[in-house]
């Protein structure tokens, strides 16, 4: 299961409620965690998604740190590309 957070949720604003919502996830699903503002990408953080076993969803936007951070045993990948060079066909 992937939880996707919007960039405007930034550390400041959010840190005490993930940390919170780590630990009330069960440990029989396989979670990911998509970070999309900068401030996310701390080692700080990855060591909290790492001691709960939930991935840190890696992504390809060119805005985001080549930062890859192991987290669990598992990797959940997206490749997003460059959106903006596509052509949509009818």
């Amino acid at each position: 299961i992937l939880f996707q957070f919007p960039p405007s949720w930034t550390p400041q604003s959010g840190a005490n409620a993930l940390r919170s919502f780590l630990k009330i996830l069960p440990r029989d699903v396989q979670f990911a965690m998509e970070f999309r503002n900068l401030g996310w990408f701390r080692d700080e953080y990855s060591h909290w998604l790492e001691d709960a076993g939930i991935a840190w969803a890696l992504t390809d936007p060119d805005r985001f740190p080549l930062k890859i951070y192991s987290t669990a045993p598992f990797c959940y990948v997206r490749w997003l590309g460059n959106r903006y060079d596509q052509t949509l066909e009818p």
